[in-house]
C-alpha cells in the first residue's frame, strides 16, 4: 500500500498544471515581445547594409564610365530615351540591367515590380556631363541617393527643385543612403534641397 502511494504521488508531480502551462507561455510570449524589435532591428540593418553595396557598386560604374569618357560622368538622358541606368549608359559597367533586381533595387523597397525595369536609387542632375576633375568637393558631393518611389516620374533624376518628391528620406532608420563622387557611401539624416549643390 504505502509503495502503491508514492508511486501515484510521483507520477501526479510529473504533470504540469494548466496554470504551470499557462505561466510558461505567457513567459515566451514576453521574450518574444522583446526579441522581435531587436531581431527587426537587425534585418532592417542587413537591408541597409545591402543597400550600400549596391550603391558603392553602382558609384564604381560611373567612375568606369568617366575613365572611358574623358572624365565626364554620363548623361542623366540620352537620345531622348536612354537614361542613365539602362543598359546602353551604364548597364556594361556593372552587369546589365536585371528586372525586378539586381543593384538598381534597395532590398528596404516593398512592392518592387517584377515587370518593370525600375531603379530605387536618383540621379543628381547636377553631376550630369560633368567633369569629375572641375567638381569641387568630390567627398561632399552626392551622386546617387535613395529614391523615394518606384514612379517612372520619380526615379530618374531630380535636381533642387524637385528633391523632395524624388528622394527617399525615410527608408533607413529615417533617413537615406547617399553615394558620393569620390566613391564612398554614407548615411544623411539631414537630406535636403542644399545637398544638391553641395560639393559641386
Amino acid at each position: 500500500m504505502w509503495r502503491y502511494v508514492m508511486f501515484k504521488n510521483r507520477e501526479t508531480k510529473d504533470k504540469f498544471t494548466l496554470i504551470e502551462l499557462l505561466v510558461v507561455i505567457a513567459i515566451i510570449a514576453i521574450l518574444a515581445s522583446m526579441l522581435l524589435p531587436a531581431l527587426n532591428k537587425a534585418r532592417e540593418k542587413g537591408k541597409a547594409a545591402t543597400c550600400k553595396n549596391n550603391l558603392k557598386q553602382l558609384g564604381k560604374a560611373f567612375i568606369m564610365y568617366a575613365d572611358d569618357y574623358n572624365g565626364f560622368l554620363p548623361p542623366a538622358l540620352a537620345n531622348g530615351t536612354h537614361w542613365w541606368c539602362r543598359n546602353e549608359i551604364l548597364g556594361p559597367y556593372f552587369g546589365y540591367f536585371r528586372t525586378g533586381g539586381g543593384v538598381m533595387h534597395c532590398p528596404s523597397n516593398v512592392g518592387i515590380p517584377a515587370n518593370h525595369a525600375q531603379s530605387n536609387y536618383t540621379f543628381n542632375a547636377k553631376a550630369e556631363l560633368k567633369k569629375l576633375a572641375k567638381i569641387l568637393k568630390p567627398s561632399e558631393a552626392i551622386i546617387l541617393p535613395d529614391s523615394a518611389s518606384l514612379d517612372p516620374a520619380q526615379w530618374l533624376a531630380f535636381d533642387s527643385g524637385n528633391w523632395s518628391t524624388r528622394v527617399g528620406l525615410i527608408r533607413h532608420s529615417n533617413g537615406t543612403n547617399c553615394q558620393f563622387v569620390d566613391g564612398h557611401v554614407s548615411w544623411k539624416n539631414d537630406f535636403n534641397a542644399d545637398n544638391v549643390t553641395k560639393g559641386y
